[in-house]
């Protein structure tokens, strides 16, 4: 018995000192057994009483406090049962075995450090280890009695407990980071706006970009730069590559920048920390939400400090990792962002090289911007980085891949429509087609659309007009080869110049809303906010949108969908867009005026929030406005996406309107005056307040610019953007939920001058005394799950400051 005796007797040791921390000492051996030692108690109670047998508990308690202590009288055994007599036993065997075997540690100082010795998962019992040497110097070696039997049970029992607790924990844990990440918003990455590469095209270059992913780890080429002119097909690829290395687990992040969303751009950092949060590698996990929880405003933070506590921090953690496999961040449309952002963006990436993984690579996708190719060409991107043009490409294996573009798609878009379709239009017009195309992607896809487009003439006419000979200086059919002369054709087909007058305006308003909107709208969103109440504008705007689909994505109308889930209008291509700005090249009747197009959607934005005062926004129960997922509900229930529209991006609009429109200024005086309490509570419940020190800075900056001999005719007591932060900050780390439930009995338009900025103020100032935000209830005579004086020390004094009669109470913050 010898080696396995004595390692069973250093388990039962450990074992039944774990169980001595977690279970109490059971009251009636402290009265019933006298003389016994305290440790020697604890032992057998925590075993017997484990197994509910209280009786044979106290007899074996008695029996080993007899073998430790021979001065304690001899323990009547006609009391215990057979299987107890059995046990003891078993217990005089093993204690002669085991008092000979451990003979030579009879030592407390011995048996202390014999016992911290054998502790080899230091990670499971570092918290026990002080219990465990404490316990030990009260213990002596022959109170070391234990049968495997009692041993094993609850070695069970306790793992068990262990497992279930370790559940717990992390269900908690995963809670608790799932939270913090929330912090990091909802912005969009742009990837299903973006469609891969059709299936049998670009294989080559798609295998090229694969071998480098694949590529064993080393400190060179750690990013790939994919250039090319507008219409390459960057975006396609770039798609195509992600939805590869998902599938195989290794995209670390992508995001696409737009050009018309310079605030969504801005964003990126944090979208590509919540996709690496969610990889699938638990450590980059804890990493990211580790940053959340040391600032809970990273996002709002500078581009250096989010690239480097969100990117580069959790990617690093991965480095001591020789089995990591690759990681591949993806930023295409890098030159549709500022320019500024742009160079900080690739000299942080530079940087990083130097500490991250080497299996962590980055691919970028660009035009040969020149500012971008200087950073390019820098030392600390241009040793690092593999450049492939696609400006460079093989000639005749992208004309390859147009042409079985076009006989894979034409087919599928004609059928019901031509007679044979399986080849339709045939060899030689396809060939000429791809002639055409130049081997430029975009020229593919819009003359794909166009020609196919059932609002029109059919097919064969589409494609006679566009193949019939026109020649001049750029060859035979150099008209249609350039791609903003496809444009043209497509908008004169859709609007001729003999139609009437509402629908060539109609066209100007869709086209100029798609053009400056900040995020992509839907149909039901877009018609909304253009057509509040007249429905023959609507049906107009809804037919514009059919002529459009050349030029235009626009999903189909789905029964089964709401409005608030439909799949937004997109631009087919940036060039579209850039061509219907372009003064020198877009015809005048369908140019677009940037700045024009921008105070409309100001003045429809702040119209369309008088929909705040309208009982079904405002008369919400603070009662059920409890946890996130409830907020959420209500606001899917109360406030429309053209609503969330207005009070999302009404500022933004407003930074590109001349000040010297008299009319925004009347818009944005009735809006602060009646409406701006209401758009900060509906903000609230939409988790967007950390924008609100930013939007009512563009508001401000705009009416400071006013030029003096513009028409004034009330002060409008915008809050100093000082005072808000106060407010902005408290609010935004948690859950706001300012219910929109203040019903004013008189309107702000008539309350004393400067009452709005002593109303902020005073939010402000609330929360310096301790109040935490934030329901508002109408007729307010209550306060949802609070006790009142809990909350508000001096609410007469609140009330007076605001110079409103209606009441305001706060809420406890909702988790």
């Amino acid at each position: 018995m010898g080696a396995d005796t004595l390692e069973q007797a250093k388990s039962v040791l450990l074992v039944l000192l774990k169980l001595m921390k977690t279970a109490p000492i059971p009251e009636p051996f402290k009265s019933v057994v006298v003389g016994i030692p305290d440790a020697v108690l604890q032992i057998i109670a925590i075993v017997e009483t484990a197994k509910g047998n209280m009786k044979d508990a106290k007899v074996l308690a008695l029996y080993i406090a007899t073998v430790t202590d021979r001065t304690i009288r001899p323990v009547d055994f006609t009391q215990a049962t057979d299987a107890t007599k059995k046990r003891i036993h078993e217990f005089e065997e093993a204690l002669g075995q085991i008092t000979s075997e451990l003979g030579d540690l009879a030592s407390r100082r011995q048996l202390r450090k014999w016992v911290v010795g054998f502790d080899r998962d230091a990670a499971k019992l570092a918290a026990m280890k002080q219990n465990v040497a404490d316990i030990i110097n009260g213990i002596q070696l022959e109170t070391v009695v234990a049968t495997s039997y009692e041993v094993e049970i609850m070695s069970q029992k306790q793992e068990l407990l262990y497992q279930e607790q370790q559940g717990v924990v992390q269900r908690q844990q995963e809670a608790e980071i799932d939270r913090l990440i929330a912090f990091l918003g909802n912005g969009d990455s742009g990837s299903s706006k973006k469609q891969p590469c059709l299936d049998g095209t670009r294989d080559a270059l798609l295998r090229r970009i694969t071998q480098w992913i694949e590529q064993p780890p080393g400190d060179d080429l750690r990013g790939l730069c994919l250039i090319g002119a507008a219409g390459r097909g960057k975006s396609s690829v770039g798609a195509s590559v992600a939805r590869q290395e998902r599938k195989l687990k290794r995209l670390g992040g992508e995001f696409y920048f737009m050009d018309d969303h310079q605030d969504r751009n801005e964003g990126a950092i944090p979208v590509l920390a919540q996709q690496l949060a969610s990889q699938g590698d638990r450590r980059l996990r804890l990493e990211v939400a580790s940053a959340v929880d040391e600032d809970r405003y990273i996002a709002q933070r500078t581009l250096e400090e989010q690239f480097q506590k969100l990117i580069q921090g959790p990617l690093e953690a991965l480095v001591d990792d020789v089995d990591c496999p690759p990681l591949v961040i993806l930023l295409d449309g890098l030159d549709e962002c500022n320019n500024e952002y742009a160079s900080q963006l690739l000299r942080l990436v530079g940087q990083s090289f130097a500490t991250l993984p080497t299996t962590v690579k980055f691919i970028i996708t660009s035009r040969p911007e020149p500012h971008l190719l200087r950073h390019y060409d820098s030392e600390s991107l241009g040793a690092r980085l593999h450049i492939l043009s696609l400006d460079l490409e093989e000639v005749g294996e992208v004309m390859d891949d147009i042409e079985a573009f076009f006989k894979l798609e034409l087919p599928r878009r004609v059928w019901g429509l031509v007679r044979q379709p399986s080849d339709w239009p045939g060899e030689v017009r396809r060939r000429i087609l791809v002639r055409l195309s130049g081997g430029l992607w975009i020229w593919a896809v819009t003359v794909a659309r166009m020609i196919t487009d059932r609002n029109f003439r059919d097919p064969e006419k589409q494609l006679d007009a566009l193949l019939s000979p026109s020649p001049n200086n750029h060859g035979e059919y150099g008209h249609n080869t350039d791609l903003y002369a496809i444009y043209s054709k497509i908008l004169n087909q859709a609007c001729s110049k003999t139609s009437p007058n509402t629908l060539l305006a109609a066209f100007r308003d869709v086209l100029g809303a798609l053009h400056v909107a900040k995020v992509p709208m839907n149909t039901h969103t877009l018609l909304s906010l253009l057509c509040p109440d007249n429905s023959s504008s609507e049906d107009i705007r809804t037919k514009v949108l059919g002529y459009l689909r050349a030029v235009l994505i626009v999903p189909d109308a789905d029964e089964d969908t709401s409005p608030r889930d439909a799949t937004p209008i997109q631009f087919i291509h940036k060039s579209f867009q850039d061509y219907l700005s372009d003064e020198a090249r877009c015809e005048a009747r369908f140019l677009v005026d940037i700045a024009e197009h921008e105070r409309r959607m100001t003045i429809r934005c702040l119209c369309r929030m008088e929909d705040l005062q309208k009982p079904s926004v405002y008369s919400l129960d603070p009662s059920t406005l409890v946890h996130r997922q409830g907020m959420a509900t209500l606001a899917r229930q109360y406030v429309s996406p053209a609503l969330r529209y207005a009070c999302e991006n009404w500022a933004s609009h407003i930074s590109g309107v001349s000040t010297e429109c008299d009319d925004v200024h009347e818009a944005v005086e009735t809006f602060a005056r009646t409406r701006l309490h209401l758009w900060l509570e509906v903000l609230s419940l939409l988790e967007r307040m950390e924008d609100v020190i930013i939007m009512v800075g563009q508001m401000e900056a705009w009416l400071q610019a006013r030029p003096p001999t513009a028409s004034v005719s009330l002060e409008i007591p915008t809050p100093p953007i000082s005072s808000l932060y106060h407010l902005i900050a408290l609010i935004a780390e948690g859950v706001i939920n300012m219910l929109t439930s203040t019903r004013f009995q008189s309107s702000w338009v008539h309350t004393l001058s400067g009452s709005l900025t002593l109303w902020i103020l005073n939010y402000a100032r609330s929360f310096n005394t301790g109040l935490t935000p934030v329901a508002a209830s109408s007729p307010a005579n209550t306060v949802p799950m609070i006790p009142l004086p809990s909350l508000i020390h001096d609410f007469k004094e609140f009330v007076t400051m605001t110079y409103e009669r209606s009441n305001y109470y706060f809420a406890p913050r909702c988790i």
